[in-house]
């Protein structure tokens, strides 16, 4: 591999590392409405990311507080569900889009 491709591999997997980060932080985000995938396909996305970038997901989920994986794991497994999504004004529920 060259080292543009190395440099822009190691970019990528530190940015990975800063997103799970914040994930464990606060997982907030997975519950919100507008999301459009599931909290736990979200999460098996960025499974499938990790790997590609060669890094292992649940390693890095275990380096959080007990706290911390615990939520994400709750949320992930339906322990905590999102709420739905309300409509918008204007929004009519007969319609197929």
């Amino acid at each position: 591999m060259d080292k543009l491709n190395e440099s822009v591999l190691s970019y990528a997997r530190e940015k990975f590392r800063d997103e799970v980060a914040d994930l464990l932080d606060d997982p907030s985000d997975l519950l919100h409405p507008w999301r459009e995938q599931e909290p736990a396909e979200y999460l098996n996305s960025r499974r499938l990311f990790a790997r590609d970038l060669g890094l292992d997901f649940d390693a890095l989920v275990a380096a959080g507080s007990p706290y911390e994986r615990e939520r994400l794991y709750d949320i992930e497994f339906g322990v905590i569900k999102p709420q739905p999504r309300k409509p918008f004004p204007g929004d009519d529920a007969t319609k197929c889009v």
